[in-house]
């Protein structure tokens, strides 16, 4: 039910304080406006606590009902330095986004426009310590586009919204026959795999508290092998990110939340796949091969044999977050399309980076042609 009186608002700045927030935040989720793993008090807290570096400040706002102080929102931002055109600023982003996707507040259902409105007002209260507000992978059709509108007016402010990541989401309420009947390269890929290999080709799709320690290690051995490590993608991209990870599956896994699919030749693991659950969705999260097999296409293969798994009346939607294995977009019964939306303050020192900006690009007009394609295309943010 919607708010007829004005909330208001408290800040979590310290570790300390946003994990007091554990059993409110928890509840809160369960009947929030947008409940995903990203959003929720245990994958955030601990993104915080690994991913928390110099220079930046907290800023989780919390927004209360008057009458009985009931927990209403977070808002999971934080203040961070930034450099832009060789100029220093502070920036309002979302905390966690090492390793979040699509992370929105966590708001009671029925109270987004006054929550909305009680964060966006301390963040103007405040504005002398910030230039800039960056919100990434926005869901469209979410009320935040519309909030940043009505917040922040022409004049003082300065606001863009331009396209961000597209999500493949694979409807898994349907039967895995007909679903697979449907898409003839995943089974003749399959068939082929399983031919060449016979009795030598397995897999496994694994979710076990006990064992959830050793099959990361494994996914981390392959991920030495395969093209993410080449281009410092992955879990182990950073002892820092391994640690946060090795938490959270700790965390997960408990809570059988936690999946991995393992695709086997003779006796070699020469794929992996990774997925958290929650409520009815399928989150799936990582994935890498061993480039020795690239010609028998083991990542379509073993996310294929790993999708299959959750084919069981229990989930709705396979979420492929940020999309990035294009030969998913075919399997998927919608595409998610996200924004994403900038604020800037009118001052004098934001100004002057819109112009250095500008005067950069104006003076890739004589370059090449490839160079035109690549650079003159990017955001001025």
């Amino acid at each position: 039910m919607t708010s007829k009186v004005k909330l208001y608002v408290s800040i979590c700045d310290t570790i300390e304080s946003i994990g007091r927030l554990e059993s409110e935040w928890s509840a809160l989720h369960v009947h929030c406006s947008r409940s995903t793993i990203f959003n929720s008090f245990d994958f955030l807290y601990l993104a915080v606590q690994e991913f928390a570096t110099a220079g930046e400040t907290l800023l989780f706002i919390t927004v209360r009902h008057p009458a009985d102080n009931r927990l209403v929102a977070v808002f999971p931002f934080k203040i961070c330095p930034f450099e832009w055109r060789g100029l220093d600023f502070k920036l309002i982003t979302y905390a966690g986004l090492d390793v979040t996707d699509k992370v929105y507040p966590v708001i009671e259902n029925g109270e987004e426009p006054e929550a909305w409105h009680a964060a966006f007002s301390h963040i103007k209260s405040i504005r002398e310590v910030w230039h800039f507000i960056d919100l990434f992978e926005v869901e469209r059709g979410l009320y935040a586009a519309l909030a940043v509108r009505r917040a922040f007016l022409p004049g003082r402010y300065i606001r863009r919204q331009s396209p961000d990541i597209q999500s493949p989401i694979v409807d898994l309420a349907c039967d895995w026959q007909s679903f697979s009947g449907r898409h003839p390269k995943m089974r003749k890929r399959i068939k082929r795999m399983k031919r060449q290999f016979g009795a030598g080709f397995e897999f496994k799709c694994i979710c076990d508290p006990a064992a959830y320690e050793s099959c990361l290690n494994q996914y981390l051995m392959l991920e030495s092998r395969s093209w993410r490590k080449k281009t410092a993608v992955g879990i182990s991209q950073s002892k820092q990110n391994i640690s946060f990870h090795r938490r959270l599956f700790e965390t997960l896994a408990e809570k059988s939340q936690l999946f991995f699919g393992f695709l086997y030749i003779e006796g070699q693991l020469v794929a992996a796949e990774i997925a958290y659950t929650h409520d009815n969705t399928v989150y799936f999260t990582h994935g890498c091969y061993d480039e020795s097999f690239k010609k028998y296409s083991p990542g379509m293969v073993s996310v294929s044999l790993f999708l299959k798994n959750f084919f069981n009346g229990q989930y709705k939607d396979g979420d492929f977050l940020g999309g990035f294995a294009h030969y998913i977009n075919p399997w998927a019964s919608h595409i998610v399309l996200s924004d994403r939306i900038t604020v800037a303050r009118v001052t004098p020192k934001v100004l002057l980076g819109f112009v250095f900006a500008v005067r950069a690009k104006l003076k890739l007009q004589n370059l090449p042609s490839f160079f035109k394609k690549k650079f003159l295309t990017e955001n001025i943010l």
